[in-house]
């Protein structure tokens, strides 16, 4: 398990949510799965746009999607 005091920009919610993702097998293969629908390019761009208007937030860039349709 990690600590958020491993980085300084992670707060303990979120560090316990990316723990949870590990635990559950999320990057087991060193990468994370892209969501359905986007591509590599893609996500990559959305991450780098994220990161150039907010700033120096972590690097972890995690997108959510619905379970409501049971497609996501």
């Amino acid at each position: 398990m990690t600590s958020p005091r491993d980085n300084v920009n992670t707060d303990w919610r979120t560090q316990n949510r990316l723990n949870a993702q590990r635990e559950a097998g999320a990057g087991k293969s060193g990468r994370y799965s892209l969501p359905q629908g986007i591509s590599q390019e893609q996500f990559s761009n959305a991450s780098k746009l994220l990161r150039d208007r907010v700033g120096d937030i972590s690097g972890d860039i995690v997108v959510q999607g619905s379970r409501a349709k049971g497609t996501a």
